[in-house]
């Protein structure tokens, strides 16, 4: 205070992750994709990047797929551009998921949930009906009942479907009817 110095100060900013250009070209479960920094081999997905579909997913719909969780994996969907929709989170470091809003860019926190995140492959559903978005982690491991993690009303569930890992794996991608 005397000299108005400091020694030992350091800033950290930090900003939402942005989806990067996607150059590439992929097809996974028989959609088509722009990708960056993933590759697919037959029904599996890896590597760390991020993945956006071509075509919009409209009214009632179903995303079911398989995902090895590493680091940070996203379930992204009514994406109307790169910086605006829903992101659906399985943080492996904070042992939860999390769902967002995003809106030109920004992340807003909807909901978040402590869970367990196994090794390996676990199952994970998105199922949009009526304009209700439930949202499925891994549901069936804790017991037989099939309860989403989230399940909200959400306006603009309309739009592109893509993913992001963190060294992670997907396989197993189905869209269909809700």
């Amino acid at each position: 205070a005397d000299a108005g110095c400091f020694d030992n100060l350091k800033i950290t900013i930090l900003a939402d992750d942005e989806l990067p250009a996607m150059p590439k070209s992929v097809t996974f479960g028989g959609t088509a994709f722009a990708a960056a920094g993933v590759t697919v081999s037959g029904d599996t997905v890896s590597g760390s990047g991020a993945m956006l579909s071509k075509e919009p997913l409209r009214g009632d719909y179903r995303v079911t797929f398989s995902l090895a969780a590493k680091g940070n994996s996203r379930l992204y969907f009514g994406m109307t551009d790169a910086e605006n929709g829903y992101a659906f989170e399985i943080n492996e470091a904070e042992t939860s998921v999390n769902l967002y809003k995003i809106t030109d860019g920004y992340y807003e926190t909807l909901g978040e949930k402590e869970t367990v995140i196994r090794k390996g492959f676990c199952d994970v559903t998105l199922d949009v009906h009526d304009g209700i978005a439930s949202l499925y982690y891994d549901n069936l491991f804790e017991g037989d009942g099939a309860f989403p993690k989230f399940e909200f009303y959400l306006d603009g569930t309309d739009g592109k479907l893509g993913f992001w890992l963190e060294g992670g794996q997907l396989a197993n991608l189905t869209v269909g009817a809700s």
